[in-house]
């Protein structure tokens, strides 16, 4: 079997699952991931930002040329389809629903303000860490990205479940 195929095959299945598997998949495998960056930079000294590229080139370049049909693949395959839709729902800590009644209620120029001011305070809080303990540079940013980017898109997906009183 071509290495086509099994990376056919492989996205197959992936689209084949439920969609809540899939984003939990996608989360676990991208803390882990980090971790393991993390690991090699602090343990080994291997740059973090070079390292960052690789993998997502290494993970990503397979999905994306499933999803835009540049895979030449054997004759035979079953036929690309997705699965069952399914509705996904997904409870979160207190502060998830708090920080996003607070995002909803301001003004649009505000929110582009706040996530710019956000960023901002995590890159600079990311230097420091780098200067006083050498933390790699745009962890911090990555892990607040992973944090709030799931919180945001868990609501406005509309996969949170409603908070329980």
């Amino acid at each position: 079997m071509r290495l086509s195929d099994k990376v056919y095959l492989q996205n197959q299945w992936f689209d084949r699952l439920p969609l809540q598997q899939q984003f939990l998949a996608a989360w676990w495998c991208a803390w882990g991931g980090l971790l393991t960056m993390l690991i090699l930079n602090l343990f080994f000294g291997i740059r973090f930002l070079p390292m960052l590229l690789i993998v997502l080139a290494v993970v990503m370049t397979p999905r994306l040329m499933f999803k835009f049909d540049l895979l030449d693949v054997s004759p035979g395959l079953p036929p690309r389809d997705q699965g069952p839709p399914t509705r996904i729902a997904v409870r979160g800590p207190g502060w998830v629903y708090r920080l996003n009644a607070w995002f909803d209620r301001r003004e649009e120029y505000a929110r582009i303000l706040v996530v710019a001011f956000a960023t901002l305070a995590c890159f600079v809080l990311n230097m420091l860490l780098y200067w006083r303990w050498e933390v790699p540079v745009g962890l911090l940013l990555m892990l607040a990205l992973l944090v709030l980017g799931w919180a945001r898109v868990l609501h406005v997906q509309g996969w949170l479940a409603p908070r329980e009183a």
